[in-house]
């Protein structure tokens, strides 16, 4: 029964806590320095997911008047994309992860190269149809990575390939919005800011204006500002380039008072909270997932004493015969240990079948869901402490009752 308890506490536990833990791990942990967007929030506004979101233009304008700092406008979306020699009415993956990016993305964001180049800033300039796969996206189109000179559609636009980068794969997708940061494609193929002009894309979040749109690209706010390990007056540099350039976007006519803009920066942890990217419910679970393990361990504790205490004659000879209050404490903290360690291998299949069954729940963030080998310490840590809180308790309990008593008792 013992043992069955704690399995329950531990499954239940480690369970919820992994899910708790991908999805407040760093995904760009590894870094040196710190990866950041740009907030255009107005003056006394609260922080708003949408106000990170801007127009085209005024992100590129931004990154052309910053040229030395590590900074990039991306927009990422979800489109169709296929070999340019298949039919075009020819079913293409309509899930396939886009992004349209500046020249210094891959400085922002740490993607690998592995053959051929980046795109050049005078690509953005230009809006050169160009484009950077990863490797699985290229073995999946043409069934090789070696795809250098061969071209692609994405939607309807023709795009020549001139890079293939590493399978770039963050814990979660934080440069998006929406609820895609639990989405596994990531970044799949990577084209230059200025060319997704034209190129029908799922964008992740964006704020179109009201009345007749005649271009998406040029009218709605979809893109995003990312900066990477910038001092302290290069951030300052950015704020102020940032406010001056939505100053003069937003002029206000003669006699109307202008609205005040104060951008600030975000890390990408203060982005994804920002963005409920852990749901309350998660939060809740691991609350609740606490106290059930907490209570297990009780139940255990409270059948471990009873047990323990039912062996005074036992106790007693052996405290008799020379056996000292510390080794009677140890044998029984031993056994304790015994019992949790056997909990902990029936905790992990447990574990593993509740991991299963999660992923098949329609949940946004299920794709995260998955073993690790920290899962697996976790797990470990956790059944040596349990064993200790469980047999602390009932082993004291033993080796302070005296030998005399013991043996008239029994």
């Amino acid at each position: 029964m013992v043992v069955v308890v704690m399995a329950l506490g531990l499954a239940s536990c480690m369970s919820v806590l992994a899910v708790f833990h991908a999805l407040t791990a760093d995904p760009v942990a590894g870094r040196h320095g710190e990866t950041r967007t740009v907030m255009f929030r107005t003056k006394d506004e609260k922080p708003d997911p949408l106000r990170a979101v801007m127009q085209a233009s005024l992100v590129q304008q931004v990154v052309d008047r910053l040229q030395d700092q590590t900074l990039a406008a991306v927009a990422y979306g979800t489109t169709r994309v296929q070999p340019a020699t298949a039919p075009t009415d020819a079913a293409g993956d309509a899930e396939t992860a886009v992004m349209f990016a500046t020249s210094r993305i891959p400085a922002v964001f740490g993607i690998e190269l592995l053959r051929g180049q980046w795109w050049t800033a005078a690509d953005d300039h230009d809006g050169s149809p160009v484009a950077v796969i990863d490797v699985a996206t290229a073995q999946r189109l043409f069934g090789t990575d070696n795809v250098l000179g061969k071209s692609i559609r994405i939607d309807d636009k023709r795009f020549r390939i001139i890079g293939v980068h590493a399978n770039w794969a963050p814990a979660l997708k934080f440069y998006a919005q929406n609820r895609k940061q639990y989405a596994r494609g990531m970044a799949q193929v990577m084209a230059p800011f200025s060319a997704g002009d034209g190129v029908d894309m799922q964008m992740g979040q964006m704020s179109c204006p009201l009345g007749n749109m005649s271009d998406a690209w040029k009218q709605c706010s979809f893109s995003q500002l990312w900066a990477y390990d910038l001092d302290a007056t290069q951030r300052q540099r950015l704020l102020q380039t940032a406010t001056q350039v939505a100053q003069d976007f937003d002029k206000p006519p003669p006699g109307v008072t202008p609205v005040v803009y104060q951008p600030s920066l975000l890390t990408v942890r203060e982005w994804l909270v920002l963005q409920h990217t852990v749901p309350d419910s998660v939060r809740a679970y691991v609350w609740v997932a606490l106290a059930f393990l907490a209570l297990c361990l009780l139940n255990a504790a409270g059948v471990l004493a009873a047990r323990f205490l039912r062996r005074g004659a036992e106790l007693g000879v052996r405290r008799a015969l020379g056996a000292s209050r510390r080794d009677v404490f140890f044998q029984h903290l031993i056994e304790s240990g015994s019992l949790s360690a056997v909990a902990g291998a029936i905790a992990l299949p447990l574990m593993l079948g509740a991991f299963a069954l999660m992923r098949t729940q329609s949940i946004p963030y299920a794709a995260l869901i998955r073993f690790h080998p920290g899962t697996f310490i976790a797990l470990c840590a956790a059944t040596v402490l349990t064993g200790l809180a469980v047999g602390v308790y009932p082993a004291w309990r033993a080796a302070v009752v005296p030998p005399a008593l013991q043996v008239k008792q029994n």
